[in-house]
């Protein structure tokens, strides 16, 4: 830099120091009578010297000038890597260091704003609610994937393409989406889609300002609450059913009771009967509470089993021998299919063993006198089936696809009457699949039915 300082001093110099040597010769020359040629062509020699001095001082303007043109020019395609390097001072020096720092603010302005973009596209995409941003003219701007999956939409359409109504096809959303663009205020709506399946859904839409305070588009959120609402449901039923199967015993109790203090009590033999009907209905109850507890210890979240190699020998004995007394009274053959290679089981023995009572119990209750129930236990491929078959009476194809519902019965008269409460079914679900199995039936009107539970032999 102080090289090309130098150079560029000596040469305006040297024009100086030429341009006056010019003058000065040119009035000795006038003076002395010399003639004319001499003078021009003297002149002439100067001013080439002159103008050669001149082109070296505007090439060392020119040259940062181009650098500053071919460097804005990758600056526009987006690269940043490409510096100005100018050996002038003055003017063209400070502009060459202004537009270096300008390319090194704007470089690191862009990476910036890049690792927002890709933060805030990480965002959207890990997000489990649907994301919508809309245009002022209702135009989809963005949808995260999320959304797509809400609304069974094309990969392609994450970008946008076409109005709320074009991709998404459903009305109320895109009215939520108007209303909140021609107001300028938040809504919150809840929403169901039939389409592509029947959903529950909650949207949230906050409106997208310029500086200026104008409306420009929206955002909205879409919140999944078709479990919540289920949840609900379930919950609202289990409370009318638990009222009901304990009004029903309550109401005899109350009964009876009434009547012993009425003078039944005089009465030994009927005394005797209403107290053996308060005593089964009090034991109804309490199995009733006692299944209750079970079903909700099960449904815990956080509780865990606790699980032991398992022979499925002991637990079939021990669950048959809780059965037999009711099926000996009924005259119920019991059968037992195991073969001798059995594998080891790795499960809760104590759940094994209810899940096997509450289904043997069932099919002694409802196989008739002199019928039979059969355990058929078989190994493959790392499961293990259990089956329970009756020749009990059966149950209407129409049922079985809820038999393992709370409460729920086929018969209701005859369930009471048996004693039943309407959760051991959904006990046995709960059990099985806490073990990672399945459950099913199969069964048959007036041919009896077959419970086969399936469990995975590792844990």
């Amino acid at each position: 830099m102080a090289k090309v300082r130098t150079l560029r001093s000596a040469l305006v110099w040297a024009f100086m120091v030429t341009a006056a040597a010019s003058g000065g010769l040119l009035f000795w020359l006038g003076s002395a009578g010399r003639p004319w040629p001499w003078g021009f062509s003297l002149l002439l020699l100067l001013s080439s010297l002159a103008g050669a001095a001149g082109y070296l001082i505007a090439e060392e303007f020119a040259r940062p000038l181009r650098q500053l043109v071919a460097s804005a020019r990758e600056l526009g395609r987006g690269r940043f890597g490409k510096m100005v390097w100018a050996d002038s001072g003055g003017e063209v020096g400070e502009l060459v260091d202004a537009f270096n720092a300008m390319a090194v603010y704007l470089e690191r302005t862009v990476q910036e704003l890049a690792e927002t973009n890709r933060k805030l596209e990480a965002i959207l995409t890990s997000m489990e609610n649907g994301v919508i941003v809309v245009g002022r003219n209702l135009e989809v701007l963005r949808l995260n994937p999320a959304a797509c999956r809400l609304f069974e939409l094309p990969e392609e359409a994450v970008k946008g393409k076409g109005s709320v109504i074009q991709l998404i096809r459903n009305y109320e959303v895109a009215d939520a989406f108007a209303e909140t663009l021609e107001t300028g205020t938040p809504v919150v709506r809840e929403l169901q889609i039939l389409t592509p399946v029947e959903r529950s859904l909650r949207i949230h839409i906050t409106p997208i300002r310029s500086e200026q305070g104008e409306v420009e588009g929206a955002v909205g959120v879409l919140s999944d609450i078709s479990d919540l609402r289920r949840l609900e449901r379930i919950r609202a039923d289990f409370v009318a059913n638990v009222s009901h199967e304990l009004r029903t015993p309550l109401t005899s109790l109350k009964g009876y009771a009434e009547t012993l203090l009425d003078g039944a009590l005089d009465d030994p033999p009927t005394a005797r009967r209403f107290l053996e009907v308060i005593q089964q209905e009090a034991d109804r109850m309490a199995r009733l509470i006692s299944d209750l507890l079970d079903l909700t210890h099960l449904e815990a979240r956080g509780q865990t089993i606790v699980k032991s190699p398992v022979r499925i020998e002991e637990v079939v004995e021990n669950s048959l021998r809780v059965v037999r007394p009711a099926a000996e009274k009924k005259g119920i053959r019991l059968e037992v299919d195991l073969p001798s290679d059995l594998p080891v089981l790795w499960a809760n023995a104590d759940m094994l063993e209810q899940v096997l009572i509450n289904l043997l119990d069932n099919a002694v209750k409802y196989t008739p006198e002199g019928g039979e129930v059969k355990v058929a236990v078989r190994a493959g491929r790392g499961v293990m089936h259990i089956s329970v078959a009756d020749t009990g009476i059966g149950i209407p194809r129409e049922h079985l696809g809820r038999l393992f519902e709370r409460f729920y019965r086929v018969d209701r008269a005859r369930s009471r009457s048996l004693g039943g409460t309407g959760l051991g079914l959904a006990i046995v679900k709960h059990i099985v699949e806490r073990h990672g199995g399945s459950v099913g039936v199969e069964s048959a009107v007036g041919r009896g039915s077959t419970f086969t539970v399936t469990l995975p032999l590792k844990d």
